[in-house]
């Protein structure tokens, strides 16, 4: 960069002509390519960034982008052209399109108190309903259905060229059945506030979660304004997943017809919206050309060219001015770089350097220069004097050729003076350029429970805070998991993704954990004595009620006396802590107090005991400690947190749901990254045959392994 301003630079076979975004994952490049005969393509080009491209997940997670992606070829979607590596730097090519999103279209408009024309909005929309139509019923070779599901339909991913084409960019969080990354995070991967409620719940998404968010743009697209918003994320979150839209709660201002197809995009339930984009799309047409009969395509170029004329004109001017300035920049790059394009009017002489020359200390073979292009470019309009110059050279050439022979017999030629050869000094290399650390942006989370005092865990990991707290520098665009531990209390989850450096609030309410019930038994009914049968005798059996055995809950209630009543003052007790494995954290009463194995002096009470080690189940317990006790717990095991589990069946190819999530796998299958704390429930489909459930936990094992033999429906 010099003077603020992008110097073309070559990219692998690419050249990078500008830097047109940049995130905090990936930056945008526009960029060329060049092939035989002056062939050429403009382009764009997803660089990740270093710090991206370290992060597997992530990797993974671009891999199906691309292959995804790939494999889609529709008017209404960007296309995308090549996935690949550069060095360290993994990129995605994919189609350059000149022109602007919807969000930037919609604020744009907005800052002017203006909005989009209805009719424009329905086209829009109704063109992205006709990519993600085509993507939805995307089937492989063999013609089976891909199952691909775009899951972050927003204006950000909508792009709108100046000639008015309208195209779906993104599928980077997508799910299908082809992809080969199967994880269990990520259920709450995309743009919160354009999310469905199924999708916000972290419930099982399909298509038909892709028709809500297109409904959600319509709404903004018409009203100019957001139809879920709030101070925070959670806020958002909570509305998406109570707020039931209905023809009522729409704005009147916007016509009946288009009300009700937004009211059925908007459905609560997926069961009552628009079965298949492309009828979504269908109705959108039909109102579009029933109500604006006059209507054309056209008409979005021509509002686009109106609202950023300004914007264009420069883009022209820009465009003119880079013609004329960047071809002579971008050679004088290339040849630094050895690189060499050739167009098809090229010579011989194209490929020509002027002889080495000393400038200095230093010997270098400089290319071709400026004015040599310039009289090559001017030679065949003077092509009708090169046989005069051929002449005069082999005139001049026979005359010195004579006067060398006359002057000179044969064997006598005259010898040049040598010159002495100075050894040249060698020069220490050039330093390395000094890299310049590029800011990456990051966001703030302030969280507060109820009650206060919970140890705040971020991705699993301890952060050593306790509520209130203020975690920073989180990583924009990627899922982050807060949990907030407290004893006695359920633990408190939440994943969110950061979208903007703007500080989000967490509110949560800890829930204590219930106590379980011991009742009583109750003595089965006696049978009432006969009439005929009063004699005294029978009141034996109360004298066997006085030594009777007492039940279990009788004899919980001297340890309930001990412990309402224990001693809270007086020497301090002796814990002796160690775990397998060690170096796990302590926490007593949310404190932290070093790691494991350590011998610690805790007051005597209730004392609320904690330790935790990254990727490990966590160990929690209520200590009841009296003055000068001496408590060891040193054979504390921490099992691993995850597990992995290795589904097959007869016969094969059945379709796994865990949790009510389909993954997309077909058995024989392996899932890793399950979760050994919690009870999951595992079901199996298979057309023809009865579907197969089990509940199960993997407390016991961290290999859980099921062979399921199908039965015929």
């Amino acid at each position: 960069m010099t003077n603020g301003k992008f110097e073309p630079k070559q990219f692998g076979r690419y050249v990078l002509l500008d830097r047109l975004a940049m995130g905090g994952m990936a930056e945008i490049y526009k960029a060329k390519t060049y092939g035989a005969e002056g062939f050429e393509k403009l382009l764009a080009i997803k660089r990740i960034l270093p710090h991206a491209a370290a992060d597997k997940e992530f990797i993974h997670m671009l891999i199906d982008e691309a292959k995804l992606s790939v494999v889609l070829s529709h008017a209404n979607i960007v296309q995308v052209y090549d996935l690949g590596k550069v060095g360290e730097d993994y990129f995605i090519s994919m189609e350059y399109i000149n022109g602007i999103n919807l969000r930037d279209l919609i604020y744009r408009l907005r800052e002017h108190g203006k909005r989009i024309l209805p009719e424009l909005s329905v086209f829009m929309i109704s063109e992205v309903c006709k990519g993600l139509d085509y993507a939805h019923r995307k089937t492989d070779a063999n013609g089976h259905p891909l199952g691909i599901v775009h899951r972050d339909i927003s204006p950000q991913n909508i792009l709108i060229s100046f000639e008015g084409e309208v195209k779906i960019v993104d599928f980077g969080i997508a799910k299908a059945a082809m992809n080969i990354s199967h994880t269990m995070a990520g259920i709450l991967k995309g743009k919160i506030a354009y999310m469905s409620p199924e999708q916000a719940l972290g419930k099982t998404v399909d298509y038909r979660t892709d028709i809500f968010s297109a409904g959600i743009m319509l709404y903004e697209a018409l009203t100019g304004q957001k139809l879920f918003n709030g101070e925070s994320q959670f806020e958002v979150l909570k509305k998406i997943r109570t707020t039931k839209v209905d023809l009522k709660k729409l704005p009147e201002s916007i016509p009946i017809a288009l009300r009700e197809i937004l009211a059925k995009a908007l459905a609560y339930n997926p069961a009552d919206r628009y079965q298949s984009a492309g009828d979504m799309q269908l109705d959108l047409t039909k109102y579009l050309y029933s109500t604006y009969i006059e209507f054309s395509p056209q008409k979005l170029a021509a509002f686009l060219r109106e609202s950023f004329s300004d914007e264009i004109k420069q883009l022209e001017r820009k465009r003119k001015t880079d013609a004329q300035t960047t071809s002579v920049k971008l050679d004088e790059k290339l040849a630094q770089q050895d690189i060499v394009h050739r167009d098809n009017t090229a010579t011989d002489l194209d490929e020509d350097v002027e002889p080495e020359e000393e400038v200095g200390e230093e010997t270098k073979a400089t290319p071709i220069s400026k004015s040599r292009r310039m009289l090559r470019e001017a030679a065949p309009k003077k092509r009708s004097s090169l046989p005069i110059i051929i002449l005069s050279v082999l005139l001049l050439s026979a005359g010195i050729g004579f006067a060398l022979y006359r002057f000179f017999p044969k064997g006598k030629a005259p010898v040049a003076p040598q010159e002495p050869v100075i050894a040249k000094p060698v020069l220490p290399p050039p330093p390395p350029p000094t890299p310049v650390e590029v800011p990456v942006p990051t966001g703030i989370i302030n969280i507060i429970s109820d009650p206060s005092g919970a140890a705040v865990l971020l991705n699993n990991k301890t952060t050593g805070l306790i509520t209130p707290a203020t975690l920073e520098k989180l990583p924009l665009q990627k899922e982050l998991k807060i949990t907030l531990s407290k004893p006695e209390y359920n633990d408190y989850e939440q994943d969110l993704t950061l979208l903007s450096e703007s500080p989000q609030k967490i509110s949560a309410l800890l829930r204590p954990v219930a106590k379980p019930k011991v009742e009583e038994p109750t003595p089965p009914p006696k049978p009432e004595p006969k009439p005929v049968a009063k004699k005294e005798p029978v009141k034996t059996p109360p004298k066997e009620k006085q030594k009777p055995s007492p039940p279990p809950v009788k004899k919980e209630s001297p340890r309930e006396e001990e412990t309402a009543t224990v001693e809270t003052t007086g020497a301090p007790a002796t814990l002796k802590v160690a775990s397998n494995p060690g170096g796990a954290e302590i926490f007593v009463n949310a404190e932290y107090k070093g790691t494991t194995p350590a011998t610690l002096e805790i007051p005597p009470g209730r004392v609320n005991l904690l330790v935790n080690k990254e990727g490990k189940i966590r160990y929690s317990k209520v200590l009841t400690v009296r003055p000068g006790e001496k408590i060891d717990l040193t054979n504390i095991r921490l099992g691993d947190l995850y597990g992995q589990i290795s589904i097959n069946s007869t016969p094969p190819r059945a379709e796994v749901i865990l949790d009510g999530q389909r993954l997309g796998a077909k058995t024989p299958v392996t899932i890793r990254n399950v979760r050994r704390d919690k009870n999951h429930t595992l079901r199996l489909e298979m057309g023809g045959h009865k579907p197969w459930e089990r509940d199960f936990s993997m407390e016991d094992t961290e290999d859980k392994k099921f062979n399921i033999l199908f039965e015929k429906d």
